[in-house]
């Protein structure tokens, strides 16, 4: 009779410890976010310049950037809000998962392609060593090609005109999962 409760009370504590782990260690379901697609859309995933890869967080050809959907470095929003056209500015609302841990951790760029998905020269400047917030907003005025991060504004010369637009956020710590970048903005 005693081995018999040995076993009973073995077995409920095995079956508690995997209940237990069931809710501890899942993540909960999100909705998908159906992203908006361009036909530039896979070039962006791989795209090399003079041998370099033009995301932030790589090593030549290695970029350790993966596209963003919505758990790694930012968030889309629940509504997919994260980018949305005033008048002639096209503003980005930067949600960081990741917190800052100091003055000079984080990067946020602009960037762009041009109608033939080549990287577009000169369009934005890379806004380093900041101390990012939880919520962030990046407006790209496309008449004067301005470029405001968190109220820095700086000008932009971009060599053509671009078609399509990403941003890449960074938390600046090169063994990070914290380092992707947008889908693209059309």
């Amino acid at each position: 009779m005693l081995h018999y409760r040995r076993i009973r009370s073995q077995i409920i504590w095995l079956f508690g410890l995997v209940l237990t782990s069931l809710f501890v260690f899942t993540q909960p379901a999100r909705a998908d976010l159906t992203l908006p697609q361009t036909p530039c859309d896979s070039v962006l995933d791989g795209l090399i310049v003079n041998g370099f890869s033009v995301h932030l967080n790589h090593s030549f050809q290695q970029s350790f950037s993966s596209r963003e959907d919505g758990t790694k470095a930012f968030g889309y929003g629940g509504q997919n809000n994260f980018v949305r056209l005033e008048g002639g500015n096209i503003i980005f609302d930067i949600v960081t998962l990741f917190a800052s841990v100091g003055p000079s951790s984080g990067t946020v760029k602009l960037m762009g392609l041009d109608q033939n998905c080549n990287a577009v020269f000169g369009l934005g400047p890379a806004y380093h060593n900041l101390n990012l917030l939880a919520s962030n907003e990046m407006i790209y005025e496309r008449a004067s090609y301005m470029t405001t991060f968190n109220g820095v504004t700086r000008q932009n010369a971009p060599m053509v005109i671009p078609k399509y637009l990403w941003i890449e956020v960074w938390d600046g710590n090169r063994n990070t999962s914290f380092s992707s970048y947008s889908y693209l903005v059309d």
